[in-house]
């Protein structure tokens, strides 16, 4: 446990000493009272301030998704284990609000990882300055549990050429997975999307000319990884590179599936299959 002595402290203990300096001088009875009460007060402080830390506790943390190197807001819960409110407490130098009785708060705190993988969150410093703000005692605790890091996305330039897309379709498509082919035309609807009006033909006829088209499936792309490239640099570019792809990709709406030697992981969509390829790439290792 660490103790440190605030600014607010130090004042109050200069303005004691100062106190306490006249009642030896002038011998007057009031300032002895008044430098005895000042004296216990600061003791009483450092008791509570004891007493207070001692009733905090980490307990989980949860937040969005943590990629390497880059900063990641995490939400870290404190409990208070005591009978009465708290305040002025902090963690890691942020102030949390004031913690009920037997109840709990969200501190927000910002946290980087050099590299990928499951690794522990870095501890945390509790400080109580409770109850008047004279004194700051700290102690560290456990970072409450683990956190699987996604690698870093490299979105530059396309995807790495390792991808391969099943269908190359060059027809114009409303999203991803529907292909709209011309099929004819047909007199406009009212109700129906304005860009499938023909306008040159609507022209001629003099009157609203709809654009017919048959949806078909456009497919899906297949990411490969080469978990036995030779360089171990070279490796972990290619898995940021393929993390960028997929996350790119799946946020578009496009069923990706993703493969190496040895594994595949089937196509799919959806924000649960983004995070399962990321996932996978978090703690995927390079064969020897």
């Amino acid at each position: 446990m660490r103790i440190r002595v605030l600014p607010l402290g130090f004042a109050y203990i200069f303005l004691s000493a100062v106190v306490s300096a006249a009642a030896a001088n002038t011998g007057n009875n009031a300032l002895y009272m008044i430098a005895a009460l000042m004296l216990a007060l600061l003791v009483v402080s450092g008791i509570l301030s004891t007493h207070s830390l001692g009733r905090l506790a980490p307990g989980r943390a949860s937040g969005n998704d943590c990629h390497a190197r880059s900063p990641t807001p995490i939400y870290v819960e404190v409990l208070n284990r005591g009978r009465w409110t708290l305040c002025g407490i902090r963690v890691n130098g942020r102030p949390c609000p004031p913690i009920p009785p037997r109840g709990s708060r969200l501190v927000r705190l910002e946290v980087e990882f050099p590299r990928r993988g499951l690794h522990d969150l870095p501890p945390l410093e509790l400080e109580s300055r409770f109850p008047f703000g004279f004194l700051a005692r700290s102690r560290r605790s456990a970072g409450g549990g683990a956190v699987l890091v996604f690698p870093a996305l490299d979105t530059r330039g396309s995807p790495p050429r390792s991808t391969r897309e099943e269908e190359g379709m060059k027809e114009r498509s409303s999203r991803w997975g529907e292909i709209l082919d011309h099929r004819g035309l047909k007199p406009f609807q009212e109700g129906e999307d304005p860009r499938h009006i023909h306008w040159k033909k609507s022209a001629q006829r003099g009157q609203l000319v709809g654009v017919e088209y048959d949806r078909r499936s456009r497919g899906s792309v297949e990411l490969f990884l080469n978990t036995r490239e030779p360089d171990p640099a070279r490796f972990e570019h290619e898995i940021e590179g393929v993390a960028g792809s997929c996350d790119a990709l799946s946020r578009r709406g496009a069923p990706v599936a993703l493969s190496t030697p040895g594994a595949r992981i089937q196509a799919g969509t959806g924000e649960g299959h983004r995070r399962r390829l990321l996932g996978f790439l978090a703690l995927v290792e390079r064969e020897p």
